[in-house]
């Protein structure tokens, strides 16, 4: 799950940028009518979305949500399409043919699709095999798995009923012929009927909409494991669909306001009572090879265990370990990830390439950047540039400053445009810590990597920080600097997009920066040092502290860039 779709909320939540004057608060109104919201569509959300509903108009005086007359998903599709409701209900996936690109589809919870059967029938778990032979027919008595000498009422629902549609996805196939004896039903509400009228029964149905209805069929276990939402939230228990929301192209005012609460902690917290899952949105945030990949797997760990921890919000921080410094721009423009790590220079590109906002940056003893380094062993008997004429030279990667565009541009300060014809051998080490230590072992002549990662291995190697010389050091640079993807998908459209209304004499008194997601990172980053498990991240990281950063951080890059002879626009790693 991407977290483009939860900024969509946390962009809602600065509502006056939808008023003229931008001065109404949010939740609180004295009007003299009642704002109506027209929801429509699958009758299977309505339940939950009815609570909802009601508890947010407690909530919200002044606004009533109206529930049209059920129908099925492709009718609050159609509607929202249309603009006759506000928000369509659908509880299954949009098909492409009904992404038409004039609505957003908001993932609200998840619903367990569950087995169950007449109580008096005493089966308390199926095999998937089983289920499926039962529904195909190849089973007709209970007693073939372990009930009563009794034929099997097969209760089935019509193929255009969204919790058959899944079931075909996810259990019986598409080729699954149901038995010609199933009783056929048109509402899945039907179902709960039916199962506690009719003997010897069996059929599907919601979870949820069963918990909501306060009634307690025979919920069967499928393969030993039973439907709850533990062991839905890890992947034991796997028959499940969504319950969503589709917003159109203009939503009014009032129909964000019922989304931002809809996706809130108190309606979180009624859907889990009532047996549903809600959403939580991933943030991939993308680390890049400066050392090792498990020595950063052990770096930033932690931080992550924090930020899932202290957020507070409908969000999963994961880690992504990315092969290479060109691999975390590419991820970048095809949005895997959401945030990363950089060095200055995938900043740079990142930044002209593919859009990324600096957040903040880690500091040490008061220092916040590094520089480059060109290294050789002291007892080499190289001194300078002349000395690396016909030796092997090490370069981390051509997406690092350090490892890359500085000892080009060191070269070509010399008069060498083509450092490979001037040099013996090159290697490319893709990272600075094995630059550093095959210049210490003597396994290449010279190399160039960060200075901040020498500094580390001089730690627990104090001896190979002593018998290394230092050529030359570049400019200081941002270190290590916490990206967010700027051109992120969200849902605020017109009137709620980042642009705020412009008033007739031309001037705003709106923020410009609705960005929640940047504003509680920062945030979360900034307060490390306040907290023993912040100060525990911090000591993982190597820093005291992080400190804000702004694009003006990066002009030092981008002049190097500039001196090499290179255009961060078009360079190509």
């Amino acid at each position: 799950m991407t977290v483009w779709l939860w900024l969509f909320v946390s962009l809602l939540g600065l509502l006056t940028a939808c008023s003229d004057s931008g001065s109404e608060p949010a939740n609180t109104f004295s009007r003299s009518r009642t704002e109506l919201i027209r929801v429509a569509g699958s009758e299977d959300v309505y339940p939950l979305a009815d609570i909802l509903a009601r508890q947010f108009e407690r909530n919200t005086p002044g606004y009533r949500v109206v529930l049209s007359p059920p129908t099925l998903s492709r009718g609050g599709i159609a509607e929202a399409a249309l603009g006759t409701a506000d928000i369509g209900l659908v509880s299954r996936p949009l098909k492409p043919e009904e992404d038409r690109g004039n609505t957003t589809f908001l993932h609200l919870a998840q619903d367990i699709v569950v087995f169950a059967t007449h109580p008096g029938v005493g089966v308390r778990n199926l095999s998937r095999q089983q289920l499926v032979d039962i529904y195909a027919g190849r089973i007709v008595n209970w007693k073939e798995v372990g009930g009563p000498d009794a034929a099997i009422t097969v209760l089935d629902l019509g193929d255009h009923v969204s919790l058959k549609m899944i079931l075909r996805q996810q259990l019986f196939g598409t080729a699954l012929v149901v038995t010609s004896s199933a009783v056929i039903l048109n509402r899945t509400q039907d179902v709960l009927v039916s199962l506690n009228a009719i003997e010897h029964s069996i059929g599907y149905l919601s979870l949820g909409n069963a918990t909501l209805e306060e009634t307690e069929p025979n919920v069967l276990q499928v393969d030993g494991v039973t439907p709850t939402l533990n062991n839905l939230q890890h992947g034991r228990y796997t028959f499940v669909r969504p319950f969503g929301l589709l917003i159109g192209s203009s939503p009014s005012r009032s129909a964000t306001l019922f989304v931002k609460f809809l996706t809130g902690e108190q309606a979180r917290r009624h859907m889990e009572l009532n047996g549903f899952l809600p959403i939580t949105m991933d943030l991939t945030v993308g680390v890049l090879p400066e050392q090792g990949l498990l020595a950063q797997q052990e770096r930033y760990g932690p931080l992550m265990e924090y930020l899932g921890q202290k957020l507070r919000l409908p969000l999963v921080p994961k880690l992504e370990l990315l092969p290479s410094y060109a691999a975390a721009i590419e991820a970048f423009k095809n949005g895997r990830i959401d945030a990363a790590f950089v060095g200055s220079l995938p900043f740079a590109l990142a930044r002209a390439q593919a859009g990324i906002e600096p957040l903040v940056r880690p500091e040490k003893d008061g220092v916040s950047t590094y520089r480059g380094l060109i290294v050789v062993r002291k007892d080499s008997g190289i001194t300078d540039w002349r000395g690396l004429k016909g030796k092997s030279f090490a370069f981390v990667d051509k997406s690092t400053t350090a490892g890359y565009i500085f000892p080009l541009l060191y070269f070509r300060r010399h008069g060498i445009t083509r450092p490979e014809d001037y040099l013996g051998s090159t290697v490319y080490t893709g990272s600075h810590d094995l630059v550093f230590t095959k210049v210490y072992r003597g396994e290449l002549d010279a190399g160039a990597a960060k200075d901040l990662i020498l500094t580390e291995l001089a730690r627990s190697s104090p001896n190979l920080a002593e018998e290394l010389r230092v050529l030359d050091s570049s400019p200081p640079m941002p270190n290590n600097v916490f990206v967010l993807a700027s051109k992120r998908k969200s849902a605020c459209f017109d009137c709620h997009s980042m642009v705020p209304p412009v008033s007739k004499s031309g001037s705003s008194n709106v923020p410009r920066d609705p960005d929640e997601l940047k504003r509680v990172l920062t945030q979360a980053f900034l307060s490390l040092p306040e907290s023993p498990e912040g100060r525990q991240v911090l000591e993982a990281l190597g820093a005291d502290r992080f400190v804000e950063t702004t694009l003006d951080d990066l002009q030092p890059v981008n002049q190097l860039l500039r001196d090499a002879g290179f255009d961060p626009r078009n360079y190509q790693p």
